[in-house]
């Protein structure tokens, strides 16, 4: 009796154990920190787990390296100007959040070599706010104002090629990225909110955003290149903050 009661004991000690294990280190079918093959054809899966990881997802600290969350992704200033039939505007932002990129998806990957990266993604929802400055034209009101703005982004899809080359820093192998060119291949839904556009004239402001929010179509394909050439230089930036953190060899097995 005795041992039959010992045996039950270590058994439920052992489950217990298991199950701590478990949900301290959770198996998973692909490990986005097993190394990948740079040069393998058939690495497309294990590159959009290791990139997703790495680019979007991340962790708080992994391999004793810290890396910062992309939200909220925070830029001082940035700047728009748009100069069209249906448009002629200058644009200025400052103390700009933008909140949801942390929820981006990484869809397609296509990279066989240290130069070059293809990745599609998917971003469900994107919240952007901050002070704006605003001096121009839009279809038929002309616009000067100056305060604060909201815009919220629906079921984005955007293509990136990232050019890239290895740099060497306390003799380890690190991607450098040299330029990226965006291309925002669908957007759901736009709405936008900018306060203050005509002073204190609460009605025509709202009568504008009003306008904004039924044409967003229109002026997204005019200011399309405008977004992108703004993305392109925010992710250089930020794609290098997190690459310098990781060795290449730390991603590839085949780069040394």
């Amino acid at each position: 009796m005795y041992c039959h009661l010992r045996k039950i004991k270590i058994l439920v000690l052992l489950v217990i154990n298991v199950t701590i294990f478990l949900s301290i280190f959770p198996v998973q079918a692909n490990d986005p920190w097993t190394p990948c093959k740079l040069f393998d054809p058939g690495n497309g899966q294990c590159l959009r787990d290791l990139l997703q990881n790495i680019l979007i997802t991340g962790t708080t600290e992994v391999h004793g390296m810290q890396r910062n969350s992309l939200d909220p992704y925070k830029a001082k200033k940035a700047r728009i100007a748009a100069d069209s039939p249906i448009m002629k505007l200058n644009m200025d932002f400052m103390k700009v959040t933008v909140t949801g990129l942390s929820q981006s998806k990484i869809v397609d990957v296509v990279a066989n070599n240290e130069d070059k990266f293809d990745l599609s993604m998917k971003v469900s929802r994107v919240h952007v706010n901050g002070i704006y400055a605003m001096e121009g034209r839009v279809l038929v009101l002309n616009l000067s104002g100056k305060g604060e703005f909201d815009v919220d982004f629906a079921n984005v899809d955007v293509h990136l090629t990232l050019t890239t080359k290895l740099v060497r820093r306390d003799n380890k192998p690190y991607f450098e990225v040299q330029r990226v060119k965006s291309k925002l291949k669908h957007l759901g839904d736009l709405n936008a909110k900018f306060g203050n556009l005509f002073a204190d004239n609460q009605a025509l402001t709202d009568s504008a955003n009003t306008v904004f929010n039924q044409n967003w179509r229109e002026l997204i394909e005019v200011m399309r290149p405008v977004i992108e050439e703004s993305m392109n230089s925010a992710i250089v930036i930020q794609a290098n903050k997190i690459l310098g953190k990781f060795p290449a060899s730390q991603m590839f097995s085949d780069i040394d």
